[in-house]
């Protein structure tokens, strides 16, 4: 049974401990938010700072990569007659599902000077299944 008296020296003391360990708590819940909250926020935005960055870079690379590949095939002749119409059997001759499996690609278009779209092709990412489109009027795209 607890002392009814607060001059008794177990209720001083229980008073006393009580006091201390709201002290303790408010200093544990002061030290939470302004110490280490701060230092946790500051290490998770330099991580994501990195995670970032690397994601970037990643994006980068294949950018590059493309516009790598883009320029290997705009130079080739064979490819610029494709596009003035001199070479109609270019696409089905120099692309197949083995090209674009080799070179990780699921489409490629190519585009004449106009920016009008002279031949695409693709795999499916549904069913996996390949197709190329010679003539543009035939198609449904």
């Amino acid at each position: 049974m607890l002392p009814t008296s607060p001059s008794s020296l177990s209720a001083r003391f229980l008073l006393a401990l009580s006091g201390v360990l709201l002290f303790a708590m408010l200093a544990l819940v002061l030290i939470s938010l302004y110490v280490v909250r701060p230092a946790l926020l500051e290490e998770e935005s330099i991580e994501a700072s990195a995670v970032l960055q690397r994601i970037e870079s990643a994006v980068n690379n294949n950018k590059e990569f493309l516009l790598a590949q883009a320029r290997d095939w705009a130079n080739w002749d064979d490819t610029y007659d494709f596009i003035q119409g001199k070479n109609p059997n270019y696409g089905s001759v120099n692309f197949s599902r083995d090209v674009f499996n080799d070179l990780h690609y699921q489409m490629m278009a190519l585009f004449n000077n106009d920016g009008e779209l002279r031949w695409i092709a693709g795999i499916d990412p549904v069913d996996g299944s390949y197709a190329a489109c010679v003539d543009l009027n035939k198609c449904l795209i």
